[in-house]
């Protein structure tokens, strides 16, 4: 018999490579910016006016002060008291300006000037003088008497200041008197006398009026 031998073919079975991974894409982080400092507001210094001693008449205004300052800047100012009558503080600016309306002796005020950093200060002095009398005049400029006869009191207008005193030039005829402190004259004349003049004069502080002939 005949014998076949059947060759048996190996099959070589060849495995598929493995593929490679992609790489991870990498993730670069964008750095956060350093923010600037904040500049520091410096608190207001050296706080000075261009008069530090005011030196005002009732009535007639003054020329407005202005402050000057160092350092930040200032946002607003304060007095320490209120300013006399008729004179004001503008709180924005610090000008003090307006017209005295009422005589005040010699006082200090204390300006403060301030931000959100701090505040500095300045003393100030204000003075508001009298003006002097002035048109002073009787409503009797004229006037005859009767020796024994009690006279209508006799009194002044003036204007400008508050008069202190009044005072009369030659002495008035014997028996009328003048007051030195209202100005009126007032009396009974116990003598005749001739036709004559006499000065009056009102004064106060700053001066006095222009003399009026009686």
């Amino acid at each position: 018999s005949t014998m076949r031998s059947a060759s048996s073919a190996a099959a070589t079975s060849a495995s598929a490579p493995t593929p490679t991974p992609s790489p991870t894409p990498t993730h670069t982080a964008t750095p956060t910016p350093t923010p600037s400092p904040t500049p520091t507001l410096a608190p207001p210094s050296s706080l000075t006016y261009g008069v530090g001693s005011i030196v005002a008449t009732k009535g007639v205004a003054i020329t407005p002060d202005s402050p000057t300052s160092k350092g930040g800047a200032v946002a607003s100012y304060s007095a320490s008291a209120a300013l006399p009558a008729g004179l004001s503080l503008n709180t924005s600016t610090g000008v003090i300006s307006g017209t005295p309306s009422a005589v005040t002796v010699a006082t200090p005020f204390a300006i403060t000037a301030k931000n959100a950093s701090g505040s500095t200060s300045v003393t100030i002095t204000i003075t508001v003088k009298d003006v002097a009398p002035s048109g002073l005049s009787y409503k009797v400029s004229a006037a005859n008497y009767t020796v024994g006869s009690t006279i209508a009191n006799n009194t002044p207008s003036v204007s400008g200041g508050v008069v202190l005193s009044y005072s009369v030039s030659p002495a008035l005829p014997a028996g009328l008197s003048l007051n030195t402190s209202t100005g009126v004259i007032s009396g009974t004349p116990t003598a005749a006398k001739s036709v004559a003049s006499y000065v009056i004069t009102a004064t106060n502080t700053e001066g006095e009026s222009a003399p009026s002939n009686e």
